[in-house]
């Protein structure tokens, strides 16, 4: 059998191995303690961040909803003024196309008048001709013309 003090010495052992691991387990359950607050302080971090994002996005999305709504509604103003200049365009050429059409009867009048009254010129100037060669000559008095002269 073994002697008491052998007994005692195990027994000692015994305990400063239960102590030695209680110890151990409790440094283990503190570390425990520190990683489950580290996460959920983590987790409330995470949270905080995923709402936090989530309102950012909802803004966001408001913002580009209300660019791309002004966006068309510029489009459609843009459109109404592209077509008010074609039209006004179009009614330009056809103002255009009638001035030109206008000029060119102007024109051909124009010429009708200078080339009649070229003609009538010319035929007013020989029939002076005519009449001067067939009238009496002013200098001479009228007893000395041809027609009711000496």
């Amino acid at each position: 059998m073994r002697s008491l003090r052998e007994i005692i010495r195990q027994q000692e052992l015994l305990m400063d191995k239960e102590l030695s691991h209680s110890e151990h387990i409790r440094h283990i359950q503190n570390e425990q303690s520190e990683t489950d607050s580290t996460i959920n302080q983590l987790n409330h971090r995470y949270n905080s961040l995923l709402v936090d994002a989530e309102e950012e996005l909802l803004q966001a999305d408001v913002g580009v909803t209300r660019i791309n709504r002004d966006l068309d509604d510029s489009m459609v103003t843009l459109r109404f003024k592209v077509r008010q200049q074609e039209m006004t365009i179009r009614s330009h050429e056809t103002t255009v196309a009638n001035l030109q059409a206008e000029k060119k009867e102007l024109l051909d009048i124009c010429e009708d008048l200078i080339a009649s009254t070229e003609a009538k010129s010319s035929q007013i100037a020989h029939t002076e001709e005519e009449e001067a060669a067939i009238l009496p000559s002013p200098l001479l008095p009228p007893e000395m013309d041809d027609i009711g002269g000496f």
